[in-house]
């Protein structure tokens, strides 16, 4: 079994990975927050390394590093593509899943899904890069199932290295269940590796969907992970850590994603309130928790022993 931690703008960044992979194993498969292309990304791509952990950067972490791309200029996403190749990053992923409106509404993550000409523009340009493992993560379409079936063909043609495939549309956004019942045809007629993205939230989730897709031995798991770092090691050994073991090893993970929070910035708490809609889920009393976190205005008060 393989795991790969999913990208997840704002949660997911470099201090999150850096603590997450110093306190925990399991992970296989780090793909980084979507990188915006655009067409300026032509003539120009400044800062790409901010987005990296030191370790990510020297080629000396212990899983693979999946750059993601995010945009709908084929020549820009190809170029961006060649760059990390050359900086020794030869797997890239390109972002077909992002619901967001401000996203969708101009042709981006899962609204380009119902653009399949431009994908495959994309995909007629990126087969040209030497070496390059190119990657989507798509959602099942932004409004409809059609839109992925529509896309099949396309995905099947060209050479995609794999495919990450959350089971809802964009307009669901996190909401509702997961579509299985698409996703069990989709795997039938898809040609490429397929890995399987969507709430996988504890061992009894993940046995669920690995019992109902046994070709399918790689998965992605994202706000799971976050709100239970130790999740891929409970998966992987088959049993739950003990409690108390499971909170003073989370307490240390935390207090070393504050540090890496306070070097980034001199106001970490935005972010740090963020994380704890999830990190509250391992506590006892798990809303009350969340509401002390978030009505906090000091890095003190946020502080847990």
């Amino acid at each position: 079994m393989e795991f790969s931690l999913a990208p997840l703008r704002g949660i997911t960044g470099k201090e999150f990975r850096t603590a997450l992979t110093h306190h925990y194993s399991g992970i296989d498969t780090c793909v980084l927050p979507f990188f915006s292309i655009t067409e300026n990304s032509l003539s120009k791509f400044k800062g790409f390394e901010h987005g990296f952990t030191d370790d990510e950067l020297s080629h000396k972490c212990n899983y693979l590093v999946i750059p993601q791309l995010i945009g709908n200029n084929p020549q820009a996403i190809k170029r961006i593509s060649q760059m990390f190749v050359d900086y020794g990053y030869p797997n890239v992923n390109l972002n077909l899943g992002c619901p967001m409106p401000q996203i969708t509404k101009k042709k981006r993550g899962s609204g380009l899904l119902l653009y399949p000409d431009i994908i495959e523009e994309i995909l007629n340009e990126v087969i040209k890069i030497n070496g390059l493992k190119f990657s989507l993560k798509v959602r099942l379409g932004l409004n409809s199932s059609e839109d992925i079936f529509k896309l099949v063909d396309v995905f099947n043609t060209y050479p995609v290295d794999e495919i990450y495939i959350h089971p809802r549309l964009g307009i669901d956004r996190y909401e509702g269940t997961v579509r299985l019942e698409i996703f069990d045809e989709l795997v039938k007629i898809i040609n490429h590796k397929i890995i399987y993205n969507g709430d996988i939230t504890d061992i009894e989730s993940f046995n669920l969907v690995s019992e109902r897709y046994k070709t399918i031995n790689s998965f992605m798991i994202g706000r799971g992970l976050v709100a239970n770092p130790a999740l891929v090691e409970e998966i992987k050994s088959g049993r739950i850590i003990d409690k108390e073991i499971k909170t003073e090893r989370f307490k240390e993970f935390y207090k070393e994603l504050v540090a890496l929070l306070l070097k980034r910035t001199n106001d970490p708490i935005p972010r740090l309130k963020s994380y704890w809609q999830y990190f509250c889920q391992n506590f006892d009393n798990p809303e009350e928790i969340y509401q002390q976190m978030t009505r906090s205005n000091s890095i003190e008060e946020m502080k847990i022993n």
